[in-house]
């Protein structure tokens, strides 16, 4: 079955890496990842697990434009008999025309309120992807964020760069910026095998869809469920202001991993006399954004933050940031002594992100 993970823009190539299920021939396009999958219960397992997608869709058909992926989608031989759709479009410059243009050809009732399948078509820059959504829901959401703050970054945002720093649960990580923890979040639920939609499957509109029964989707659920085992693990999150730490205790809490993690309350400059010499294998973070009412300030910041990870960061250890201005971060860094790695854009809806990796 061919499957589409829509995902944000730049991050296509770690999330086809991070893909938790048996697939083949991926095709990494923009905002997205195309596999085959053969098993339901893999695909299930996928939407159940996988902390990097927006959206997962099944059955999926591709064209230029819309007219291409009209004529070869059709219902699949799953969808219940008598059922509701209703379509959703992405992307284009008018959602609701295209909405239309894909309906018109499907031979169901339509339901806006409650379908029964929904049906996601998207533009992705040179590529239009139709299919659809068996769950109902858009899988970046997390039940934890409850306990927010103005800067807080994307779930999905985080996963990624986890993957772009090479994270894996025998790494000692550090985010010393930790906001309200969404990276140690996200990176605890990777390494302890737990689901980050633990607590919203009653969410998931899988058998309403006609796809699997609720008993197959509560089998594959409770398996997953199983495997988790959740354990201190050497995960770190400070940050200077205590509001700050006492939201990602919280959310950790809410999340069900807080066991996994470490929060404290930790000024920048004080780094080297919490955390041993050359321990940590991989430091992923959000610093202050820089603008120019705060640019002196945020670069005194960074270049402590710097000062500091030269010491605690292991030989070869990795640093992955993001920021809204990439120039005076390369600056510093380089000034302090270490390389970079690489760097990419990462698009989250109107805002731009600069994903740098530093290598110590």
């Amino acid at each position: 079955m061919k499957v589409a993970i829509l995902c944000d823009y730049g991050f296509e190539k770690e999330i086809s890496k991070a893909i938790l299920v048996p697939t083949k021939n991926i095709i990494i396009g923009k905002g997205h990842v195309l596999c085959d999958i053969d098993n339901k219960e893999d695909i299930i397992s996928l939407y159940y697990r996988f902390q990097g997608a927006l959206r997962i869709l099944v059955d999926v058909v591709t064209g230029k434009n819309v007219k291409d992926v009209s004529k070869k989608f059709s219902p699949p031989s799953w969808w219940k008999p008598n059922g509701t759709f209703k379509v959703r479009a992405y992307e284009f410059d008018d959602n609701q025309e295209t909405a239309g243009d894909i309906g018109k050809n499907i031979d169901f009732s339509v339901n806006l309120d409650d379908p029964d399948v929904l049906v996601i078509v998207k533009k992705c820059e040179d590529v239009v992807l139709c299919g659809i959504d068996i769950a109902q829901i858009p899988l970046q959401k997390r039940e934890y964020r409850i306990y927010t703050n103005p800067a807080m970054i994307r779930s999905t945002v985080a996963f990624g760069m986890l993957q772009y720093a090479g994270y894996d649960k025998e790494k000692a990580l550090l985010d010393p910026f930790c906001g309200s923890g969404t990276v140690l979040i996200e990176a605890a639920l990777f390494a302890t095998g737990t689901s980050s939609h633990k607590y919203r499957k009653h969410d998931f509109k899988i058998p309403q869809s006609g796809f699997a029964n609720e008993n197959t989707m509560n089998e594959v659920f409770e398996k997953h469920d199983a495997l988790q085992e959740i354990k201190k693990l050497p995960i770190y999150g400070y940050d200077h202001l205590l509001k700050r730490v006492r939201a990602s205790n919280h959310n950790g809490k809410i999340a069900g991993i807080l066991d996994a993690l470490k929060f404290s309350r930790v000024d920048i400059d004080w780094l080297d006399t919490k955390i041993d010499d050359k321990s940590i294998d991989c430091i992923v973070t959000q610093p202050p954004l820089i603008s120019q009412f705060n640019l002196s300030r945020t670069e005194k910041t960074y270049e402590e933050f710097f000062d500091q990870a030269k010491n605690i960061l292991k030989k070869n250890g990795v640093i992955v940031i993001a920021t809204n201005h990439d120039k005076p971060v390369l600056a510093i860094a380089k000034r302090h002594g270490f390389s970079i790695e690489a760097s990419k854009v990462v698009i989250v809806g109107d805002e731009k992100y600069s994903i740098i990796k530093i290598r110590n």
